[in-house]
């Protein structure tokens, strides 16, 4: 019940043991000491030394050699059992109990009519054998009651996982509500989490619906007050169920004051309940909770260091009373144990807009890049991971990464991918994505060099584990060096990356159309990097290949209404306009979005006036119209149809 508040103290030195919910305590007996209390060890050890007591009886009076033989055996094995389940759970999983009781069913058919005592007496006359049978039968329909109803409990727990996990959460209530109690307390705790849970998630649905409700009422110039109404009664609802999962979760604390993950659910329960104080205009309120909120999710982040989403939440949650230093600490420590997901990349990106944080920025990669390179001063303490200075470098290059200055990004990553060479064999996924990390800022820093990617990526491959985390990124670096082949001109290489990936036994023409697809694609990573209206690379820098690249992914796929759009944009840069409008008119021929085409050909105009091709292309394209008709800026919605993003540079 306390083991989560007591791994709280370990997690940080290590943390693999405790990445989940500390369930069961690897011994039976001493589960059966929590789930029972003093009265149930008693119990079951008295039912244990009695039936060894029986047996050892028995055998000084059986005077079948191979009886004896059957008893003393069936007596080993019990003693096995008992000392194997000293160090584990067996007789939870199906078919071991059964042996259990098994074997403690024939110690006694072997053993106990040999001895005199009780079982003698009661089977001594018929009367007594009846009345012995009818109580014994009263006890065991009296137990079969109780297991049953233990057993519904069990089918509500695992059908309440399943709602939940469907968003049927009214039906969630109502079978985790009923399976709370009964004979297995691990359960009731995991049911009361659900139970709160599910409060949660149908308060949420209110407080949408009610969102909706209120902003149709407040469109028209007169509110309408029905709606209005109906969504005031949505924010009480919501309110309503805030309260009751605070409840569960409340009950649950108090039952397993560490129960893990009960941090997190505390924490949405609390913006749950200042999101209706907002709608309130409650702000002290609304303060009060989301305070509170902060406070849930950093006793969570106690218990779960290293859980990304975690680290995440505190950050947005808490993120108004952290400084820099702590926050970078936070994102640092999961980093450690896996690779740098979308949703860091986006916090990254909200944190690196604030006109405060570079000057923190600068001191926080410094001193990372002297904890690894200076060594530490005399008498200092020996912080986990040396203060999560690789991580903290990871953190840094993602973000020079996202403003284009690849360079520095390498730099950073390079460093820290040699500190990951001592830590290879404790945090193999980490170091490993550290190590992809710097293939893709050596290719986007040098795409016409792609050699040292290569090698980065290489090491990512020889360092990932033989785990599903492993396998990922390993699939994940393999198609990344599919463009860095690409890129060296080593198709061959790449088409047998592809094949591996993908199906060894998919036709030709069907790899060979997945390779115009990866050079379409490289091409378009490349030159979509702009900001600001510039190119993050020199253009200049990187048109013989990109020219080169794309024009082998037409030549592989003809009918690619991308392709030729991207080769305009290129031959546009080399100066060909007369190339650049053929190109156009093809894309224009296979698909391609009529507004993207003008949008291309407007730019374009801007920038070389006197384009005779571009010009009749422009004429044959665009209808005639007022003068002061707008132009339309929109972008095409689809995936597979929306063209590159066009700016002042085509």
């Amino acid at each position: 019940m306390a083991g989560d508040s007591y791994a709280v103290h370990d997690v940080l030195n290590d943390p693999k043991p405790f990445e989940a919910r500390i369930a069961h305590a690897h011994s039976e007996w001493l589960e059966i000491m929590a789930d029972l209390g003093s009265v149930g060890i008693v119990l079951l050890a008295a039912g244990l030394l009695l039936t060894l007591r029986a047996g050892m009886l028995a055998l000084r009076s059986l005077p079948s050699p191979g009886e004896y033989w059957a008893l003393l055996g069936l007596m080993g094995a019990l003693v096995g059992l008992i000392v194997e389940e000293a160090f584990g759970v067996g007789l939870r999983v199906s078919g071991v109990g059964t042996l259990f009781y098994t074997v403690i069913g024939l110690i006694w058919a072997l053993g106990a009519h040999q001895v005199a005592g009780v079982v003698g007496r009661l089977s001594a006359a018929r009367g007594r054998r009846i009345l012995a049978g009818v109580v014994g039968c009263a006890v065991g329909l009296a137990t079969l009651v109780f297991t049953q109803q233990d057993f519904a409990d069990a089918r509500s727990t695992y059908r309440a996982g399943e709602s939940l996990a469907k968003g049927e959460y009214e039906e969630a209530i109502g079978l985790a509500d009923a399976a709370c109690g009964r004979l297995n307390p691990q359960r009731a705790l995991a049911n009361l989490a659900r139970l709160a849970e599910a409060h949660l998630r149908v308060a949420e649905g209110l407080q949408q619906r009610a969102f909706d409700r209120e902003s149709r009422a407040r469109a028209s110039a007169l509110p309408d007050g029905q709606l209005l109404q109906l969504a005031q009664q949505d924010y009480d609802a919501s309110y309503e169920h805030c309260i009751r999962g605070s409840a569960a979760l409340k009950e649950l604390v108090s039952r397993s004051p560490g129960y893990f993950n009960h941090g997190r659910l505390e924490s949405l329960l609390e913006l749950a309940l200042a999101r209706n104080a907002e709608a309130r205009g409650d702000k002290a309120m609304r303060d009060q909770f989301l305070n509170a909120a902060a406070a849930a999710i950093e006793r969570e982040l106690a218990r779960q260091p290293f859980n990304p989403s975690i680290a995440l939440d505190f950050v947005r949650i808490a993120a108004p009373s952290l400084d820099l230093k702590r926050i970078m600490d936070v994102l640092a420590r999961p980093l450690r144990y896996q690779g740098i997901n979308k949703d860091y990349v986006d916090l990254l990106g909200q944190l690196a807009a604030d006109p405060e944080f570079g000057g923190q920025f600068g001191t926080i990669v410094q001193e990372a890049k002297a904890a690894l390179t200076s060594p530490p001063p005399e008498g200092s303490p020996d912080e986990p991971g040396g203060n999560w200075a690789p991580e903290k470098l990871r953190l840094a290059a993602t973000i020079y990464f996202m403003r284009g200055q690849y360079d520095r990004a390498r730099e950073n990553l390079e460093l820290a991918a040699a500190a990951y060479e001592s830590l290879a064999a404790s945090a193999p996924v980490g170091a490993a994505s550290c190590y992809a990390e710097l293939a893709d800022c050596r290719f986007f820093d040098k795409p016409d060099d792609p050699a040292s990617a290569l090698a980065s990526a290489a090491r990512a491959l020889a360092l990932a584990p033989e785990s599903l985390p492993g396998r990922r990124l390993r699939e994940s670096v393999t198609r990344r060096m599919v463009d860095y082949h690409l890129a060296a001109d080593e198709e061959e290489a790449a088409l047998r990356l592809l094949r591996d990936l993908e199906a060894s036994q998919t036709a030709d023409d069907v790899v060979m159309r997945w390779l115009a697809l990866r050079y379409r694609r490289m091409c378009e990573s490349l030159l979509q990097r702009r900001k600001g209206g510039v190119l993050r690379k020199p253009p200049k820098e990187l048109l013989p290949k990109l020219r080169r690249w794309m024009q082998r992914s037409i030549d592989l796929r003809p009918d690619d209404a991308l392709a030729h759009y991207l080769a305009a944009d290129l031959t546009f840069y080399g100066g060909d306009d007369e190339t650049a409008a053929a190109h156009l008119k093809r894309a224009l021929e296979l698909g391609l979005p009529l507004e993207s085409a003008i949008q291309f050909l407007r730019i374009a105009l801007d920038e070389m006036p006197q384009s005779t091709a571009l010009k009749a292309l422009s004429a044959l394209l665009q209808p005639e119209r007022p003068e002061d008709a707008p132009d339309s800026d929109e972008r095409p919605a689809t995936n597979e149809q929306r063209a590159p993003a066009v700016n002042k540079q085509p």
